[in-house]
């Protein structure tokens, strides 16, 4: 079905179009499901800072000095559903780790975090 889907058209020039159709697609769907099952997306707007304040506590507070890079650190998605924060996550750790070991290092960093 998704494949039917013309994303270009949704998307409006927006890359992140996509986070945003679950929830906006049961508003018109079926509103009375996407309350009761609490299906609403974080944007990234709120997203991006309260990532970087995780990263930083880890860092300061925490002794893991890769952040959310670390390879102890396990990671939990609070608003499971649309992935916005597993994705902000994901790209936090492969911008850090590309600048700091390059571009050739994040399919590692990032195939071996662990998310629940």
């Amino acid at each position: 079905m998704l494949d039917a889907v013309d994303w270009h058209a949704i998307a409006k020039g927006k890359a992140d179009a996509w986070l945003y159709f679950y929830e906006d697609f049961l508003a018109v769907y079926d509103n009375a499901l996407r309350k009761l099952t609490g299906s609403y997306y974080t944007p990234p707007e709120v997203v991006e800072p309260m990532i970087r304040l995780v990263d930083d506590v880890l860092r300061t507070h925490f002794d893991r000095s890769a952040g959310l890079a670390s390879p102890d650190v396990t990671l939990a998605d609070p608003a499971v559903g649309t992935g916005t924060f597993i994705l902000g996550i994901l790209r936090r750790i492969a911008a850090d780790v590309e600048a700091d070991q390059g571009e050739g290092a994040v399919p590692q960093a990032i195939g071996r975090q662990s998310i629940g």
